[in-house]
């Protein structure tokens, strides 16, 4: 599999993030500037070659190299709830066709994402497991009872953490594993939404979590779909 390894950098103090790469020799630095209105630029051997704030679109440089054109592709992507639909914001840079490391052109970048669903699923097992807890204890007044009633969420809580810390080892094993533990817990979310109606709980909020359940397995599919193509690429 190609790539272009490159040196991410985020610049202090500042919502500028640096990515400098070398081609045949010749330096190259993309400086993005991420935040509501997204811009990047681009330099060759310190000296600015073009810019853009326009987004989705894919902006090409070329540049003449002793040894051939290189060509440059550059392109930004922005979504205001990017998170809650597991997508990713950045710029994607490829050369000759080539992607660029730790850019949105990169493979690797879509399928560490994947990691960040489980944090979001530690935190709602997490609350779910204090929760049940609390409410077994305050009825039965016994840490015995309310443990074994909070472990339904406790025990997943715990495989869910191991597969965090060892996401890069066995990836493919915790996408699996997450993707089967988060469709059980939307399930089991989706029988309390009468109950929790019935209360007079916001209906605003309960959409609100469920669009952040489907966008943990959307990170979880997109990072299957991003080893596939990954695997693709390593046999060009």
């Amino acid at each position: 599999m190609k790539l272009i390894k490159s040196i991410k950098n985020k610049v202090k103090k500042s919502n500028i993030i640096e990515y400098s790469f070398n081609v045949n020799n010749e330096l190259f630095l993309v400086k993005y500037g991420y935040g509501k209105k997204p811009r990047f630029e681009l330099f060759h051997n310190n000296s600015l070659i073009g810019s853009s704030d326009q987004l989705n679109n894919r902006h090409e440089f070329n540049i003449n190299n002793e040894f051939e054109l290189i060509k440059i592709t550059i392109w930004m992507e922005y979504n205001n709830y990017a998170s809650f639909i597991g997508k990713l914001n950045g710029v994607g840079v490829e050369v000759n066709g080539v992607y660029v490391q730790n850019t949105l052109a990169d493979p690797e970048v879509y399928i560490n994402n994947g990691r960040s669903g489980f944090y979001i699923l530690m935190f709602i097992l997490g609350f779910k497991s204090l929760f049940t807890y609390y409410q077994i204890f305050k009825e039965y007044v016994s840490h015995i009872v309310a443990f074994i009633s909070c472990s339904i969420y406790f025990i997943p809580l715990l495989i869910v953490v191991l597969l965090t810390f060892k996401y890069s080892h066995w990836t493919i094993l915790a996408l699996i594993t997450g993707t089967i533990i988060s469709i059980l817990e939307l399930i089991d979310y989706s029988f309390t939404i009468p109950t929790t109606l019935i209360a007079g709980t916001n209906a605003v909020m309960l959409v609100f979590w469920i669009v952040i359940r489907i966008g943990v397995l959307y990170m979880f599919y997109n990072a299957f779909k991003w080893i596939k193509k990954k695997k693709a690429l390593m046999k060009e």
